[in-house]
C-alpha cells in the first residue's frame, strides 16, 4: 500500500536525554530523533537514538626537543596543550634519541578527544665535572711521556715531545671520563714547571776578603749555569767567581783605618793615620831643634872645651833621631838638612876651634864617637867589611 507520506526537518523533534532540543544538536553527545507521522488517521511516533562522536584534532606533534643527560622531563618544554605521560621527575634517559608519550588536549574538551603521541627527546652528553691537574713537574731533559697525569688525562701532543728548558710551560691536555656514553671529554691547558735535580748554588755578594759567586747548579763534580733562553750551559767552576772586593777606606777620620764596608781596622793605616795627625806637632818639634843647631852654629856660642862641643852635638842629633822622621819624605829632607847643619858644624869647630872633629858613625852615620854604642857599631861595620871584602857580598 502506497502511504504517499513526505516528512521534513522541521517534523523532525531532537531531545537530550528529556529536553527538547530547538535545533538538531552539532555539539557531540547522545541524543534521540523523534518524527510522529499520520497513517489513515493514526498517529505514530517513530523515535531514533543517535550519538554525535567527539572529533579527533590533528595537532602538529612537537619536534627538536632536547636534553642533557642527567636531565628529566620537566626540564623538556612541551609546546602549549602538550603534557608527558611519565611524571615530570622521570629522566630523560642515556644520551641519544629516547621516546616518551606525550597528551595534546584540545582546548574544547566537549567536541574534541585527546591525542596520545610518541615525541623523541634527543639527548645529549654532558661535561664531565674534573679538577684541572696542578704542581706538575718534569726533570729537565724530559719529555711528555715522563711528565705524569691524573687518571683520565692524556697530553694531546705526542709522547716525545721535549718539554723544554727550566721554567713553567703550557700544554693541552683531554680529560676522559669513565662513561664516554653520557659524558663528554674535556680539553684543558695545563702548566708543566721544568726543573733540575742538580744542587742549586745561590748567587752570593762578595764580601773584603771572600769571594762571591754567581748562581749556578752542580751535580757529579761538573757545574752549570742557566741562560738566557733558560737551558742549563755548563762552565767552569771559577767562571761563577765573584773576586773579593777587599776594604774600602775613606778619607777622613777612623774612616782612614776602618773599612767603610766590613768595620775591619787596619793596624798600619792605623798607625799612619796617628802619625798623620801628629805631624803638625812633629814638625814644630824638629824645626825648633834645627833653628837651635842653627844659631848656635851662627853664632859659634860654642865652649871651648871639645867634650862640650861633642855633648852639644850629640844631644841635638839624639833629639832628632828621638822623632818619628822615617816614616815622612818631608822630614826626611829636613833630617838630612839638620845633618849637614852639624856636619859643618863639627868642620868649623875642628878647624877653628882646634878640638878632634867627631865623626858620624859609618854604620848608622849617627853622632856616638867613644861611647860604648859607638864602639859597638865600629865593630860591627869591620865584620861587615871583611865578610863583604871575602864572600864578594853587598
Amino acid at each position: 500500500m502506497e502511504l504517499g507520506l513526505s516528512i521534513s526537518e522541521d517534523d523532525i523533534r531532537y531531545y537530550s536525554g528529556d529536553t527538547l532540543l530547538s535545533a538538531a544538536p552539532t555539539q557531540a553527545g547522545d541524543y534521540t530523533a523523534a518524527v510522529t507521522i499520520t497513517i489513515e488517521g493514526t498517529e505514530y511516533t517513530i523515535i531514533k537514538a543517535y550519538t554525535i562522536a567527539k572529533a579527533t584534532p590533528a595537532p602538529e606533534l612537537p619536534a627538536g626537543l632536547a636534553a642533557t643527560y642527567g636531565d628529566t622531563l620537566e626540564s623538556v618544554a612541551l609546546p602549549e596543550g602538550w603534557t608527558w605521560n611519565d611524571a615530570l621527575t622521570t629522566p630523560v634517559g642515556n644520551a641519544g634519541s629516547n621516546i616518551f608519550t606525550a597528551t595534546f588536549t584540545p582546548d574544547d574538551m566537549d567536541n574534541y578527544s585527546t591525542v596520545p603521541a610518541d615525541l623523541s627527546i634527543a639527548v645529549a652528553k654532558v661535561t664531565p665535572e674534573y679538577e684541572i691537574p696542578t704542581g706538575l713537574t718534569v726533570l729537565y731533559g724530559s719529555t711528555l711521556a715522563d711528565a705524569a697525569l691524573p687518571e683520565g688525562w692524556t697530553w694531546n701532543d705526542a709522547a716525545e715531545t721535549p718539554v723544554g728548558c727550566l721554567g713553567d710551560h703550557t700544554f693541552d691536555a683531554t680529560f676522559t671520563p669513565t662513561d664516554t656514553d653520557n659524558y663528554t671529554t674535556a680539553v684543558a691547558t695545563l702548566t708543566l714547571n721544568v726543573y733540575t735535580n742538580y744542587t742549586f748554588v745561590p748567587a752570593k755578594a762578595p764580601a773584603c776578603t771572600v769571594a762571591g759567586n754567581t748562581e749556578y747548579y752542580a751535580n757529579a763534580g761538573r757545574y752549570y749555569v742557566v741562560t738566557e733562553d733558560n737551558e742549563l750551559e755548563e762552565v767552569e767552576l771559577y767562571t761563577t767567581v765573584i773576586p773579593a772586593t777587599g776594604h774600602i777606606y775613606g778619607t777622613e777620620g777612623d774612616a782612614r783605618f776602618t773599612c767603610t764596608v766590613c768595620g775591619h781596622v787596619d793596624l798600619q793605616r792605623k798607625e799612619d793615620a796617628e802619625y798623620e795627625d801628629m805631624l803638625p806637632y812633629y814638625l814644630a818639634e824638629f824645626n825648633a831643634c834645627k833653628e837651635e843647631v842653627k844659631r848656635a852654629c851662627d853664632s859659634r856660642a860654642l865652649p871651648d872645651d871639645s867634650e862640650d862641643c861633642r855633648n852639644l852635638i850629640e844631644e841635638a842629633k839624639r833629639k832628632i833621631d828621638a822623632l818619628p822622621f822615617e816614616r815622612s819624605k818631608m822630614l826626611d829632607g829636613n833630617k838630612a838638612e839638620v845633618y849637614a847643619v852639624l856636619d859643618q858644624l863639627n868642620r868649623d869647630l875642628a878647624s877653628q876651634r882646634g878640638f878632634e872633629k867627631v865623626d858620624a858613625c859609618p854604620l848608622c852615620g849617627g853622632y856616638h864617637n867613644g861611647s860604648l854604642i859607638g864602639i859597638l857599631h865600629a865593630m860591627i861595620y869591620v865584620i861587615k867589611n871583611f865578610f863583604e871584602t871575602l864572600f864578594g857580598m853587598k
